[in-house]
């Protein structure tokens, strides 16, 4: 998963749900609108020690969906996912290094042609 910039609809949904995903002990990891096949998809990464299970899931998609819907009037997407980052996650931030720090990572670096 390669985390860019967010869309404006996206970093919408992000910022309204980034202080209420911490209050739920939670991390909001990256929100992005993506396209497969013919479904848009909604998707919100989320995080935490330890790593997140599907309850943590549940609970971010059912505050966030009424925001999105009522709040944001956000219709574009088809389908709203709420899932892990994933062990493949990219560390972008200094706030990830933070987080992984003391911990085995796999780096993959590149020379300019």
């Amino acid at each position: 998963m390669k985390m860019a910039e967010r869309s404006p609809d996206a970093r919408k949904v992000f910022d309204a749900a980034l202080d209420r995903v911490a209050e739920m002990g939670l991390e909001l990891v990256d929100v992005e609108i993506v396209r497969e096949n013919r479904d848009c998809i909604l998707r919100l990464y989320i995080d935490k020690p330890g790593g997140v299970d599907l309850e943590d899931c549940s609970r971010v998609s059912r505050m966030i969906d009424p925001i999105i819907d009522n709040d944001l009037q956000l219709r574009r997407h088809h389908y709203l996912e709420v899932s892990s980052p994933g062990l493949e996650r990219p560390l972008q931030t200094v706030r990830d290094l933070a987080r992984y720090r003391g911990e085995w990572v796999e780096l993959t670096l590149y020379r300019a042609q």
